[in-house]
């Protein structure tokens, strides 16, 4: 069957408006027609061509996904998200997707350098004994996925589950996520923070430049309560729980629910920072 649409699906669980004529891809076999060279014969070969994500802000390798779904289509080719963007990808479009790649690039070797060196120091710092635990003040939860939107599953249900039986023994505690969940104890608040959108073109580079972006706004959300200890559910790359807890001499908590380095190896391309 000939089909005159192609809808790229970046969430598996996406279920756009159903046509005939469209052929539906979830964005991982668009990935495996890039490396195997099947794409060239998809080649222009769609009146239409549209990728749906969750988020473009939080779209993985931007410039390059732009680029395959401009080549899949002669005709209108946009990218549309659950938060109402509808961006028709245009010569304006790969413009700014190029300019941030190229600064990305720039920066990149520095940025990894600065990494290396915060590590570093924090390796220093964790040898020092934190104060005595105080249950009577504030624990910080802190999920830093970059997971977003999600509703239901096993990490949802583990997460609520901690948060809300933490204040059975502790004060209220404070939420710092990158999205919100239902289920959560009215009384605690969640504080949102979102990553931005640099080094998307270099996979788990957004990862590590979170850590700053974390840090910051936890800093400011916590800048006036007393807190009891960090709790932080692992995420790969990310030390920004660790380096609170040391810049407030508070105990660090990790949750640990399986290897990140293991899994990518198995089921995935593997590390490549």
């Amino acid at each position: 069957m000939k089909f005159s649409k192609i809808l790229i699906l970046r969430e598996s669980h996406q279920k756009p408006e159903h046509s005939i004529d469209a052929r539906v891809v979830p964005i991982h076999e668009l990935g495996q027609w890039i490396r195997t060279g099947s794409i060239i014969k998809h080649l222009f070969s769609y009146k239409e061509a549209r990728l749906y994500t969750f988020s473009w802000d939080f779209t993985t390798k931007p410039f390059l996904v732009s680029l395959a779904l401009r080549l899949l289509s002669f005709g209108d080719c946009r990218i549309q998200d659950e938060q109402g963007k509808d961006l028709p990808i245009t010569i304006a479009h790969f413009a700014e997707t190029f300019t941030e790649f190229i600064k990305d690039l720039l920066k990149k070797g520095s940025f990894i350098k600065k990494t290396k060196n915060d590590i570093n120091g924090i390796s220093e710092k964790i040898r020092t004994q934190p104060k005595a635990l105080s249950l009577s003040a504030q624990p910080v939860y802190m999920r830093s996925d970059h997971c977003f939107g999600l509703k239901a599953g096993g990490s949802v249900g583990h997460t609520v589950g901690v948060l809300n039986s933490l204040e059975t023994f502790t004060a209220t505690p404070i939420f710092i996520t990158t999205t919100r969940f239902p289920g959560i104890n009215s009384n605690i608040k969640s504080q949102t923070i979102l990553p931005n959108r640099r080094f998307l073109d270099f996979l788990e580079l957004p990862l590590l430049h979170f850590n700053d972006q974390l840090l910051a706004g936890s800093i400011q959300i916590m800048s006036k309560n007393t807190l009891s200890f960090i709790y932080q559910r692992y995420a790969l790359y990310n030390y920004a729980g660790l380096k609170l807890a040391l810049s407030r001499n508070i105990p660090f908590i990790l949750e640990y629910n399986g290897s990140e380095i293991w899994v990518s190896k198995n089921w995935g391309g593997g590390i490549k920072v």
